[in-house]
């Protein structure tokens, strides 16, 4: 069986392809109090078109915000990835959303990041604050016999991470 498996950086969903428009919604997102006006900026139909056009079985997407949930799993559903769970990352500054990591597959599998959180003896967020860890999901493809880590990690500056995990 070929299997495919990539991981995408959302950038919560806005448009980083130019330097103007990755720093305003990157502003737009951690320092913005009003949370329509943060999704007002985000297009999760562009993220789910080049998810579709990887042609992955298995993706990890970084930087999903709080409030994304359904969008994704909608969309993406409506694309054959119907299983998907998320895990929790640091707070937004002033609008206080939760940056996630997700695990979305067209094959099934178990989430197990409760577990894996547990035994890592971290929770995610590391820090609460931009760069503090954006977010943990572990599933395990039984089928397949396959562990998969979507970690979206802390700033190399956050050490209470990186020394836990290695």
């Amino acid at each position: 069986m070929d299997l495919r498996v990539a991981i995408y950086n959302q950038m919560f969903g806005i448009n980083g392809r130019s330097l103007v428009s990755n720093l305003y919604g990157h502003w737009a997102v951690h320092f913005q109090e009003n949370p329509r006006r943060i999704y007002g900026r985000v297009n999760l139909e562009s993220t789910v078109r080049i998810i579709n056009e990887s042609g992955a079985d298995i993706v990890g997407i970084c930087e999903v915000l709080e409030g994304q949930e359904a969008g994704l799993r909608d969309l993406l559903g409506n694309r054959g990835y119907n299983y998907l769970c998320f895990g929790d990352g640091h707070r937004t500054r002033h609008s206080n959303l939760v940056v996630k990591a997700a695990l979305a597959s067209k094959l099934e599998f178990e989430d197990r990041t409760l577990e894996a959180t547990e035994k890592i003896g971290v929770e995610f967020p590391v820090e609460n604050h931009i760069g503090g860890g954006g977010g943990f999901v572990y599933g395990y493809f039984p089928g397949l016999y396959l562990n998969t880590l979507v970690v979206h990690f802390a700033s190399p500056k956050t050490k209470k991470l990186h020394k836990s995990c290695f």
